[in-house]
């Protein structure tokens, strides 16, 4: 009976395992279409597109590994009062912060970096002002200065009160804990499981 149980037992423990294994996660990129209706832009396109017209960026840093960032990919950025208030008011902007390709900003090149088997690329470093977590929000104003870099996944309720801030120039005026205490929400349309 030992015999027999000693390998079921290894092959059952095998199983759980697997079974709790997810699936690598498809990587998100500026020119793949998304579950999300905010208009994701490349580096490039935006920048093209602020040559017309002057608003502000939000850069969404990930890595394709990052489960917070697909976390936020599916809840956050998946609101559609969200993404039709950040498509008026922002350029937004999807940045692998492992990506290889070099990007030029405020005449500058920025390239990639490696660092071990791993490695990050230099503009996602310099406009979180070194803090390379993943996810990772960063708000650009129209002068094309970082305005703050944020790090860590936000759920759909305060990232609406940081857009908000940022995008109506709250920031330029009013401390955050007084914005944030007074804030009231946008309207949303209501939904049937809301009665």
């Amino acid at each position: 009976m030992k015999k027999i149980s000693v390998p079921i037992l290894i092959f059952l423990f095998a199983l759980s395992v697997l079974s709790f294994t997810s699936e690598k996660a498809e990587p998100i990129v500026a020119s793949q279409t998304t579950a999300t209706p905010i208009n994701w832009l490349s580096w490039e396109n935006a920048m093209a597109l602020y040559k017309t017209e002057k608003k502000k960026f939000l850069v969404n840093i990930y890595t394709d590994h990052c489960g917070w960032c697909q976390h936020m990919d599916r809840t956050t950025y998946n609101q559609e009062h969200l993404a039709k208030y950040i498509n008026a008011n922002y350029y937004a902007i999807k940045l692998n912060a492992e990506q290889r390709e070099s990007i030029e900003f405020n005449d500058k090149v920025y390239k990639y970096v490696k660092s071990g088997d791993v490695g990050y690329h230099e503009l996602a470093a310099s406009i979180t002002m070194g803090g390379l977590g993943t996810p990772a929000l960063v708000f650009i104003d129209e002068k094309l200065e970082v305005i703050q870099p944020m790090l860590g996944y936000k759920d759909p309720d305060n990232f609406e009160v940081i857009i908000t801030y940022f995008g109506e120039n709250q920031y330029l005026a009013t401390p955050w804990d007084v914005y944030q205490a007074n804030y009231q929400p946008m309207s949303r349309p209501k939904l049937i499981s809301d009665d």
